[in-house]
C-alpha cells in the first residue's frame, strides 16, 4: 500500500503542471484512488482481524489455484495486482451485510484477455466459502451467464474439492 499512495502523492504533485481545464478532474481522480486505498487498507485490516474472512480468503485463492491447475498443470496461480485489488475492495462488503459500500458496484472493464474472469472468480470463490463459514451455503449459489458458466462450473467444483480448513470439519 506504501507503493500505491506514494503513487498517488506522486500524480497529485503534476496537478499544478496540467492546463486548468483538466485539473478538477485530475483532483476527482486523485480523491477517487485515495478512497480506493482507504478500501483496499480495510480489506488487510479485516482480514487481519477476521476469522472467517481470512479463511473464506485463503479457501478462494486455495480454489482458484485448484482451477488454474486444471487448465495449465504447470502453470501456478499467479494474482495479477489489478486482480487482487479488485478482490480485496470487496472483501468488507461482502463479509458485512451492513457495510456502508455494500451500495457500490465495482466493474472491471478492458479488452478480452485481461483476467477479469479469474478476478470475478475470486470473488466467488471468496463468498461461497464465506457463507460455508456462516452455514448459508446452498448450492444453486452462483449466478451464471453465457460464457461464464463453465469458468462457474470449475470454480465451484474446485472449491468442492478444496481442502477444508480443521474449523469446517
Amino acid at each position: 500500500m506504501d507503493g500505491y499512495r506514494a503513487w498517488i502523492l506522486e500524480q497529485e504533485a503534476m496537478i499544478p503542471s496540467l492546463d486548468a481545464g483538466f485539473v478538477a478532474a485530475a483532483q476527482s481522480n486523485i480523491a477517487s484512488c485515495r478512497w480506493t486505498a482507504d478500501r483496499i487498507e480495510e480489506a488487510i485490516t479485516r482480514l487481519c482481524s477476521d476469522e472467517d474472512a481470512r479463511l473464506a480468503f485463503c479457501f478462494a485463492n486455495k480454489a482458484m489455484e485448484t482451477q488454474a491447475r486444471w487448465k495449465n498443470s504447470r502453470q501456478p496461480l499467479i494474482w495479477r495486482p489489478f486482480q487482487l485489488a479488485f478482490i480485496l475492495l470487496n472483501i468488507p462488503p461482502l463479509s458485512d451485510p451492513l457495510h456502508l459500500d455494500r451500495d457500490v458496484c465495482d466493474l472491471l472493464w478492458f479488452p478480452t484477455g485481461g483476467g477479469k474472469t479469474e478476478a470475478y472468480l475470486g470473488l466467488v470463490a471468496f463468498v461461497l466459502g464465506l457463507r460455508r463459514l456462516r452455514a448459508r451455503y446452498d448450492a444453486s449459489d452462483a449466478v451464471t451467464t453465457g460464457a461464464g458458466v463453465s469458468d462457474i462450473s470449475d470454480i465451484r467444483c474446485a472449491c468442492s474439492r478444496s481442502a477444508i480448513p480443521p474449523r469446517w470439519g
